[in-house]
């Protein structure tokens, strides 16, 4: 886990709500609050450009944003990104994080860009199938998009 955020996987900090509506916030939290489990101890706080201790092929790119803690997992030789929530692949399309639950959806988008200058064929999202080829030129043109629509 990223350093920013050990804190709250061990326990010692309470997780902020994602919702920027206070009494959204609120009520969410008693429902999603259940599903955060129980807090663990943090073997490795990672930071950016760290490689992952028990696979040194595997390096950490902070992608700040969705949470402050976001992180990217880019397996080199296997030219994969791991992305979690830094990305959407909905309907064929590639996307920022849902605004609905990033804490700084511009951040977000700013962190994308450490993204393109990596090395992938492949994308996998922790809530969607992967996008399998030309992945890097995919999020280059979303890349672009957004940048236009701002």
């Amino acid at each position: 886990v990223h350093n920013a955020e050990a804190g709250i996987v061990s326990g010692e900090e309470s997780a902020p709500s994602q919702y920027y509506n206070k009494v959204v916030a609120r009520l969410s939290g008693l429902f999603i609050a259940p599903l955060y489990g129980t807090p663990v101890e943090v073997d490795y706080p990672l930071e950016d450009e760290d490689f992952l201790p028990v696979v040194d092929a595997v390096k950490v790119i902070h992608t700040p944003g969705h949470t402050a803690g976001t992180i990217c997992l880019h397996a080199g030789p296997q030219k994969l990104l791991i992305v979690g929530d830094a990305l959407q692949f909905r309907l064929r399309r590639l996307s920022p994080p849902a605004q609905a639950v990033t804490r700084d959806s511009a951040q977000a988008k700013e962190s994308l860009k450490k993204l393109v200058d990596l090395d992938f064929d492949t994308i996998c999202f922790g809530h969607f199938p992967p996008l399998r080829g030309e992945a890097r030129e995919t999020l280059r043109e979303m890349l672009q998009e957004t940048k236009s629509d701002t």
